[in-house]
């Protein structure tokens, strides 16, 4: 009786102390060995039970399936009932999600997700197979570690607005939140021939997490191997690179006899950017002196 409760026939198999495999439903030991997942007895009562199932089914067909079979009837009952997906929670449902984008390669689930239009149900922000398939592409050159919030940035579009949707409608953590957002609002002008320089100014002003996420994203997508060199090497430089801080504070100006006032964080932006300009190398002495000089070109002004 509990093996017709399962949602697949392979999580319906059993096994005594002595080793010996129970196949209640008589399918569990085939559709293990075929790689395929078939719904225990009806298929279209297994999903309305829990429409989640849909999600499981392509959550487990992105982990185990390889090059297995697709049983027609479970695929038929996911794709009928897709529009239950709705009426789940959101963090169920982005639970799911993120174990699927962690296998090792989600491809054929997501592709099948897609032309059965299960995925724009759920990722209308983020639907590009092409994306998801350019940054599995580079995992493997590269040797990188599978990395779910990547590969979904990699499938989505750098809009502001839209991942502001999709970070309120799946409830991601804070920690989620302020990575896909970075990631979307940054504004700052990369390439993949920047000099030292430019890339510690857009390391600095864009923080490092995001610029590592873009260059990878880009040497992902980089049109030749060369390029993709490049955009590795930058974000390699993003995440190795020790952030300098900015040596001044406004106690330091106000100890320069510099009134307090909206002024003040005006010449402490200009002084900072003085700082990046100088490649962040111009300390708090330098700072100082350019400050009595930028106070005596003032009162000249006056």
């Amino acid at each position: 009786e509990d093996s017709y409760r399962r949602d697949f026939t392979m999580n319906a198999l059993y096994a005594d102390r002595e080793g010996r495999i129970y196949d209640p439903c008589g399918q569990g030991v085939e559709d293990l060995k075929a790689r395929r997942f078939r719904f225990v007895g009806d298929a279209d009562s297994r999903v309305r039970e829990d429409y989640l199932r849909i999600l499981r089914y392509f959550r487990l067909m992105a982990w185990y399936s390889g090059k297995g079979k697709i049983d027609a009837t479970a695929l038929r009952a996911c794709r009928e009932n897709r529009a239950g997906l709705k009426v789940l929670s959101a963090e169920r449902v982005w639970a799911e999600l993120k174990k699927l984008l962690s296998a090792p390669d989600p491809l054929r689930a997501v592709r099948i997700m897609d032309t059965n239009d299960i995925l724009e149900i759920l990722l209308p922000e983020a639907g590009s197979i092409e994306g998801l398939a350019m940054m599995v592409g580079l995992e493997k050159r590269e040797g990188l570690s599978v990395d779910p919030l990547l590969r979904l940035m990699a499938m989505g579009v750098r809009d502001e607005l839209a991942i502001a949707g999709l970070v309120q409608r799946l409830k991601v953590s804070k920690v989620e939140k302020s990575r896909l957002m970075g990631w979307a609002s940054d504004t700052t002008v990369l390439s993949p021939d920047m000099d030292e320089k430019a890339r510690k100014t857009a390391v600095y002003r864009g923080t490092a997490p995001v610029i590592h996420d873009r260059a990878l994203i880009c040497a992902a997508g980089a049109d030749s191997a060369m390029i993709s060199k490049r955009w590795m090497e930058l974000a390699e430089f993003a995440k190795v690179w020790n952030v300098p801080r900015f040596p001044l504070k406004g106690r330091d100006l106000k100890g320069a006899g510099f009134p307090d006032g909206s002024g003040m964080g005006r010449t402490l932006r200009a002084l900072e950017a003085l700082w990046v300009r100088s490649g962040f190398d111009a300390d708090k002495k330098k700072l100082l002196t350019a400050l009595q000089l930028m106070k005596g070109s003032d009162r000249q002004q006056n």
